[in-house]
């Protein structure tokens, strides 16, 4: 087993869920008729690149840490305006 600080929410989402892909044809341009001159596929790509970086940026310790000093009103995370 891994230690929590070497486990990426990114890699716990895509077990449960599969990939994380905000378009099928991020992924998959067969998908799509349309994808090779899609004016909006390169900005879906980055968006979809960006959240990916942002899940594998965080572990499964650090969710940990939050999630306790979050209990104690000391969390440096402003949780309220996600819901």
């Amino acid at each position: 087993a891994r230690p929590p600080e070497e486990i990426s929410i990114g890699e716990i989402l895509e077990a449960a869920i599969g990939p994380i892909n905000i378009v099928d044809c991020v992924l998959d341009s067969e998908i799509c008729m349309i994808s090779d001159s899609c004016e909006c596929r390169a900005l879906y790509a980055l968006v979809n690149q960006r959240i990916l970086d942002t899940f594998n940026a965080q572990t499964l310790a650090g969710l940990a840490e939050h999630h306790v000093c979050e209990a104690k009103l000391e969390c440096p995370v402003n949780t309220e305006s996600v819901a």
